[in-house]
Order: structure tokens, then sequence, then C-alpha cells
């Protein structure tokens, strides 16, 4: 089922691998890019069609601008209006008459604008498959839609659309490039198919256990692992009261999933974050798949908000997307700030005991 929710007010949170995911993302649009105008619209319009399809892969990706306005607003904007569908569709016959007259109007002019409708559509709709949410339907509405299929940054999504530019660029084979273009880009779209699928079952895993442990859950998602591939899930409950289990899952070798709680605190500050114009809109970037903690630092009660659509593999209750919500001694919201919950990750040891719970291995508790 397509998720979708409306928004409230703000921006894309300034966490330092969260960048870096941005980036790579970017890149696999602009590989994405060549891979269509080589398949399509090289032989029409010559090699400017590649650099094209580049340039129209990463446009939609321009909205990285309003992090200059502010993390909140990023969060708000990203994959946002720049991201429509309405608005691309709209946008691609000027881009492509650009495109044309940059070409000296050797080609056909429809030609061009072909390529920009297709490049500029297939954006979103690549970014639709992530977990990220995007809101393909601006201006009629704001809310933000995703299907799960697969993670910000996948090498075997990536690896064969790099192939195929790298083929494209070798003069002796590049009589080979198109027909390997086409085929990188069917076994990409294939592989997006297959996570959608194991989705759904590492969905039905988690389901399944949940109601089995008596956890009468109103939600359950499955998200893909960053750098995983598709078969490796980090798997959310929700309840009616926000209470929330997490765990991870392989579908490759399913195991017993080791959830973990986390329950809404019964403090009515939880509340006030979440009511507050930014507890809004970090709820509504997170699906309301929110968890909170109380703590206290120096004169101020904070209150944590962590959005967990994402998890550690080592520990799935560890979110990269979190707030901080600081209240006075009077109970009163002083600020809510954006942080990134992956200080401290260590790259190896997620990597090794990602592989472990991928072929199925029991997990120690240190790991």
């Amino acid at each position: 089922m397509v998720r979708a929710r409306a928004p409230a007010a703000g921006g894309t949170p300034p966490f330092p691998h969260g960048t870096v995911a941005v980036a790579m993302d970017s890149v696999t649009q602009i590989l994405l890019g060549t891979a269509i105008a080589e398949a399509g619209f090289r032989k029409d319009l010559g090699w400017r069609a590649v650099l094209a399809g580049a340039a129209f892969g990463v446009l939609p990706d321009l909205d990285i601008v309003s992090r200059l306005a502010g993390p909140w607003a990023m969060l708000r904007h990203h994959r946002g209006e720049t991201h429509s569908l309405i608005i691309l569709a709209l946008a691609a016959p000027l881009l492509g008459w650009l495109a044309w007259r940059w070409t000296g109007r050797r080609a056909p002019r429809r030609r061009w604008m072909h390529l920009a409708f297709w490049v500029l559509l297939t954006h979103p709709l690549l970014d639709l498959c992530t977990s990220y949410g995007t809101q393909l339907l601006w201006p009629v509405t704001g809310r933000r839609f995703s299907i799960d299929a697969i993670a910000i940054i996948d090498p075997v999504y990536t690896v064969p659309l790099f192939a195929a530019l790298v083929l494209a660029c070798v003069p002796r084979i590049r009589r080979f490039s198109r027909g390997f273009a086409i085929v990188a880009l069917a076994l990409t779209t294939a592989y997006l198919a297959f996570g959608r699928v194991e989705m759904h079952r590492a969905r039905s895993l988690a389901s399944e256990q949940l109601t089995r442990e008596g956890f009468e859950a109103v939600e359950v998602r499955a998200t893909p692992m960053l750098l995983s591939t598709d078969l490796l899930w980090h798997v959310v409950g929700r309840d009616r009261e926000g209470n929330l289990r997490v765990g991870t899952v392989s579908t490759w070798a399913p195991r017993e999933i080791r959830f973990q709680r986390i329950d809404r605190p019964g403090s009515p500050l939880v509340g006030s974050a979440l009511e507050s114009e930014r507890g809004r809109l970090f709820a509504w970037f997170a699906d309301g798949l929110v968890g909170a903690r109380v703590e206290r630092e120096g004169p101020h009660t904070v209150v944590v908000l962590s959005d967990h659509r994402y998890g550690m593999v080592t520990d799935p209750a560890v979110s990269v997307f979190t707030a901080r919500a600081r209240f006075d001694a009077g109970d009163r919201l002083v600020d809510v700030e954006l942080t990134h919950g992956d200080r401290d990750m260590d790259f190896g040891r997620e990597i090794r005991t990602g592989w472990k719970l991928l072929k199925g291995e029991p997990i120690d508790r240190e790991e």
C-alpha cells in the first residue's frame, strides 16, 4: 500500500550521513538519466543527449538549496515542489526546447522534449520507491508518498547503470552500449519490483510475530536497511497509544525477530513537543512512526523525538533522524532542533552484523 501523509510546516535535516545519502542518491539519478538517454535517444540526438540526460536527471535535486534557509526548510522542501510529477511534466517541454537550442537545432525538437519528459519524470518515480517520501502531486496536495522497495543507497541498483555509462564512453565497444543500457534499465526496474515483493514478505513476518506476542499493531511497516540489498529489512509496529516495536529481519534467511520496545512516555511534555509547529513537521516527515523519550539536560527537560522508519542494524531502536525539544523549568517550550543519531556509528560493525542477520545467523547481545 502506498504511504501518504499531509504536511505541517518546515525542511531536510543537517545529518552528516544524511548529506552523503542525498549526494549518492543524486549520483544514481544522474546515472539513470544517462542510461535513458543512451537507450532511447543517443542514436537520434548524438552524444549530447547523454549530457542532457545527466543534467535532467539531477535537476529535481536542486531543491537542496533550501538548506540555505535552515535544516527545517530542507526537511519541508526536499523531495517537494521540484519532485512533483505535475510541475516536471509542465517543465519538460521548456527544458527540451532549451536543449534543442543548445545543440544548434540539429535534431527534431520533439525528441529533446521527449528526452526531458522521461528523464525528469523517472526521477521522482525512483524516489517514490524509497522510504523517504516524495510529494508527487504538489501543489494539488502536499502529501508524501513512498513504497519502501529500495534503500536510498543500494549498490545493486546503481552498479548496472554505472556500467552502462562506462560502456557508452569506451569507443571500441560503444556499438554495444545502447543494448546494454536497455538491459540495465530492465534489470534495475525488475530489482525494484523484487524489492516491493520482499517488503511485503518482511512486513508479513513482522505482523505475524507481533500478533503472536500480543502486540496489537494498527500499523506495521518494513523499510530496507541503508546500504543493504532488498533482503534485509527494518520493521516497526505501532499500536493505538503510539507504542512501538522495532527490529530487523532477513527475508533470505528469516529468524525470530528480536523486537525492542519503545513505549510512549506518559509525560505531557511529549504531547506538547509533538503539537508544536516543528514537532508536527517532524511527525509528518516520519510518517507518524515517532518514538519519544524524556531526558534531563541541566535546567531543561528534553523530549527526544526519533523517526523509526530507520534504525541501526546493531540497534534497531537507534534512529538516524532525531529532533530535541527543550523545555524550561516552567515546562515552556524553548526550542526544537534537529540532531543526528548516528554520530558514533561504526560502519564496519554495522556491515558485519548486517551480514550475519542476512544469513540468519544468531547475533550476540553485545552486537
